[in-house]
């Protein structure tokens, strides 16, 4: 198979999980396009090893910006030697869902960093919305029951304030539902795992198509977190 800028190849694992343990299933997303755009800031954090995600810290906001409508600082240039980065696994923006065993584990196999977006896919609210460092991978868990969407945006030197990448920002959406449930059972409670890859590989059937920034940001909160 021929990976092409607009549309590689990713892979994605849908595990069910729990008590009766685990049976999964193979799923495989797309990539998508890259833009230029550009400029430094400081070092970037190290990156993860792929079995080691980061305990997840929290970021506080102090400014409220209205995401669609702020004129974007981006730049075009050569890849920054120092940049904006986030621990791995850190919020961005508080949970606004737990309760639930569905987890989620997102292993980013490239060289760029990435934010992640689950939300809810009737009312597009935000349910987790962390960053997972170039080479990094972030397990959330405590997911409830429901119908998700996935999208995610990848670039370097974070701007928390403006919630994008400065540094060639791309946006996708992958291109399935995620569906979270749960079933109790005389051994315990069946609930699901999904993992998803980031970096492409050769053979997938499921796409993650190029979004737009409007689209990635659709029905989104801007909020901060509470001293």
């Amino acid at each position: 198979m021929r990976l092409t800028t607009k549309a590689a190849k990713f892979f994605a694992a849908l595990l069910f999980g729990g008590a009766m343990g685990a049976t999964a299933l193979w799923l495989m997303p797309t990539a998508l396009a890259e833009k230029s755009s550009p400029s430094l800031r400081r070092a970037p954090s190290t990156p993860q090893a792929f079995d080691s995600p980061v305990a997840a810290s929290r970021i506080r906001r102090t400014a409220k910006v209205s995401p669609t409508t702020v004129s974007l600082p981006l730049a075009s240039g050569e890849r920054p030697t120092r940049y904006h980065s986030l621990p791995s696994g850190a919020e961005i923006e508080p949970e606004t869902a737990s309760g639930g065993h569905g987890t989620l584990a997102v292993i980013n196999g490239t060289d760029r960093d990435a934010v992640v977006r689950l939300y809810d896919a009737s009312t597009l609210a935000t349910v987790r919305w962390f960053f997972v460092p170039a080479g990094g991978t972030v397990r959330k868990e405590r997911i409830p029951e429901g119908t998700y969407l996935l999208a995610y945006t990848q670039g370097l030197d974070w701007i928390e304030s403006h919630d994008c990448f400065r540094w060639r920002p791309s946006y996708s959406e992958f291109g399935s539902e995620l569906h979270y449930t749960e079933q109790q059972t005389g051994e315990g409670i069946r609930y699901r795992t999904v993992s998803i890859t980031l970096n492409a590989v050769v053979g997938g059937n499921v796409s993650a198509g190029q979004i737009t920034r409007e689209d990635f940001l659709r029905g989104h909160q801007h909020r901060t977190f509470q001293p």
